[in-house]
């Protein structure tokens, strides 16, 4: 996570700086229900299109391990790549938490 590089987009405003980590730290969590959910069902078209906006929402807060945990899965959902998905899924979300960790202490 580029935290001053984050930091900048906010100008500085720390009000408006909390709100995007909150809808960070929320849309994220929905992203990986969807994710779970559909690698139950086995669409893989379901597991891509949540991967992909995880990935946007990732990177417009500048977590770059999860926007790139992200696209892998994407990726692989897109090409079929059955063997690959759930570690991917498990990679994905070993990011988001370490990214939702470092934002929760940064806010306090």
């Amino acid at each position: 996570m580029d935290w001053d590089q984050f930091v900048s987009m906010t100008d500085g405003d720390r009000e408006f700086a909390d709100e995007l980590v909150q809808l960070f730290i929320d849309s994220g969590d929905a992203a990986l229900r969807e994710i779970r959910a559909a690698l139950e069902r086995g669409d893989l078209a379901a597991i891509g299109r949540a991967a992909h906006s995880f990935k946007g929402s990732s990177a417009n807060i500048r977590a770059h391990s999860v926007s790139a945990a992200a696209a892998r899965l994407e990726t692989a959902a897109y090409a079929g790549d059955v063997d690959q998905i759930s570690q991917l899924e498990q990679q994905l979300r070993r990011e988001a938490d370490r990214a939702r960790e470092y934002l929760r202490a940064r806010q306090a």
